[in-house]
């Protein structure tokens, strides 16, 4: 693998790229040659100091890797942190062995002689033209920049994002030594003891979008994710704080404020989520905005205590939930304990109708009709506003929608019962 200067390696999502790759790889290059200045480039700061922290661990504690390389030891005169290490050197060199850093992230420079990209493209970096660009710009104008003339070498790895995303440049450019893994039509494993055919069919069957990029290195069109960053524009004034109004509506009256509620219930399997989105609405302009979501892996019993809990705290005067078995339960159990203003909607196809789906709600968007508080939490945050900000920026090849489709039904609690549309001919069912 040394001895070619620039490799482009693509593979499916956990398939051991990076223990190989980002982990193993740097470790073994140090063993030959402690001298050597390496840069380990994720999407993100945290990413690579995930990367990072393997490698130390393996420095450090693997038994074998001491056995085969004693002499690498850490540098007595330089300070490890948790973006850079030092070992011990027979030359002066101001660059670290080994550096970690997000690929937009700043105070970046320095030189390089092994440049490691791993999986810098994902559905952040990938969700809009925007962010595509920059990416491209980071790794040729900013990273690339850093090699050493001579005796240099670049590695990518990662996972097929989008058509027009810096992978694709790569594929095109002379000079890359290309390598692409993929999963076949037959589902034919490339790694027996971790993905048999099974379960890459049980992973195909939970989300085929998903399982065609991730699996297969079908790329998708930034213009068929419905929403961008663009249109989802938060307000710099209005810091998150769950169950607050916009500054301008924080001294208004219940009667100015009127509040809807949309749910959406997990199969019960225990890979999705339930979601309870609560909406705040404007009574004279109809301008909306979040006021609280719920995110939660759990059972029918909890997600009825959670909804009964929302609901005593915020007084919605609409419950609106879609209809199958699986919810039907959950009225059940709170029928048991609280009567609810619980209406039940049947969707059918009608979330891809431009008017009432889905994608009216990217209308509403570009009208300027929601009030969208800030925030800037770290890439990976589990946080429920956060899940929704990455489901609504990838919709519809994100992994969940369940954020998404709670949202919608708390759009058409106010479509429905605010705005006085009346149903319709659509099948609203009261509970």
């Amino acid at each position: 693998m040394e001895t070619k200067r620039k490799i482009l390696i693509l593979s499916p999502r956990a398939h051991g790229k990076s223990s190989v790759v980002s982990i193993a790889y740097p470790c073994w290059r140090i063993g030959l040659n402690t001298n050597i200045r390496i840069k380990i480039v994720a999407n993100s700061n945290e990413k690579a100091k995930e990367l990072l922290s393997a490698i130390t661990q393996t420095l450090l504690f693997s038994p074998k890797y001491r056995a085969i390389f004693p002499h690498v030891r850490p540098s007595k005169a330089r300070y490890w942190t948790k973006e850079r290490i030092f070992v011990e050197r027979s030359l002066a060199l101001r660059d670290a062995t080994v550096e970690g850093k997000g690929i937009i992230a700043t105070g970046t420079g320095g030189r390089s002689d092994l440049l490691i990209c791993d999986d810098i493209c994902d559905n952040r970096t990938a969700a809009t033209k925007g962010m595509i660009r920059k990416v491209k710009e980071a790794f040729f104008d900013v990273w690339m920049n850093t090699l050493e003339p001579q005796g240099h070498q670049v590695v990518v790895i990662g996972t097929t994002w989008a058509e027009e995303d810096v992978y694709a440049d790569l594929l095109r450019k002379k000079g890359w030594c290309r390598k692409i893994w993929k999963i076949n039509e037959n589902f034919d494993p490339l790694w027996p003891q971790v993905w048999p055919r099974e379960k890459l069919y049980d992973k195909w069957k939970d989300d085929p979008l998903a399982f065609e990029k991730g699996f297969r290195m079908q790329p998708i069109r930034v213009e068929t994710v419905l929403f961008s960053r663009e249109c989802f524009k938060q307000r710099h004034d209005w810091p998150l704080t769950p169950g607050s109004n916009p500054p301008e509506y924080t001294s208004l009256t219940e009667p100015y404020v009127r509040k809807y509620m949309g749910v959406d219930i997990s199969g019960g399997h225990g890979k999705d989520y339930s979601v309870l989105f609560t909406t705040g609405v404007h009574a004279e302009t109809r301008m909306r905005w979040p006021i609280n979501i719920i995110r939660v892996k759990a059972a029918a019993p909890e997600v009825a205590r959670l909804l009964i809990r929302e609901y005593e705290k915020y007084k919605p005067e609409v419950i609106l939930v879609e209809s199958n078995a699986t919810q039907q339960m959950l009225f059940d159990w709170v029928g048991e304990l609280r009567k609810l203003p619980i209406k039940s909607y049947y969707t059918g196809t009608q979330k891809h109708y431009v008017n009432v789906g889905i994608p009216s709600l990217r209308v509403e968007l570009d009208n300027n009709m929601w009030h969208i508080p800030y925030w800037s939490h770290d890439p990976g945050c589990e946080c429920s506003f956060c899940a929704w900000k990455r489901e609504v920026l990838s919709y519809p090849y994100s992994t969940y929608d369940d954020c998404v489709m709670a949202w919608w039904f708390t759009r058409e609690a106010i479509r429905l019962y605010f705005e006085g549309m009346g149903r319709g001919g659509y099948a609203v069912i009261e509970l």
